[in-house]
């Protein structure tokens, strides 16, 4: 297993947001988030990249404390593979408004830096960036 911990966004110091991932495994690779304030957890993510005969899809499902869903009953979120690199991955779904792109990259050093774009509350485009240090 992967564990990527402590990836402080630049605006919030009282947060702090983790991100690991298990190996891929057959045809599917799973990975989990939880982020962070003031020590309290407010979001956790349930992350699956799946392989099926129409192609890659990286799925993506938000709970609240105490484990409480966010999307519907079966409704996950879900990103086709767009693009993939060397060293990049891009899940795109253009019809999702507030989440539309997913980017994940990892640089050399092993930071792992992962893009999320879309349409904030305002209707105005957003993007976030992410940065995570790998540790063992």
């Amino acid at each position: 297993m992967i564990t990527i911990p402590r990836a402080l966004p630049l605006t919030a110091a009282a947060q702090v947001l983790e991100e690991s991932w298990n190996p891929p495994l057959g045809n599917s690779m799973t990975g989990t988030c939880r982020w962070l304030k003031k020590d309290v957890g407010w979001v956790y993510e349930f992350l699956l990249i799946e392989k099926t005969r129409k192609g890659v899809t990286f799925y993506l499902r938000h709970l609240g404390p105490g484990s409480v869903a966010w999307e519907p009953v079966g409704k996950p979120l879900d990103f086709p593979l767009k693009s993939v690199g060397k060293r990049e991955a891009v899940f795109e779904h253009p019809t999702h408004t507030k989440m539309k792109r997913l980017i994940y990259s990892c640089s050399k050093d092993g930071v792992l830096t992962v893009g999320v774009e879309g349409v904030s509350s305002s209707g105005k485009e957003s993007a976030n960036v992410f940065r995570f240090e790998r540790v063992e």
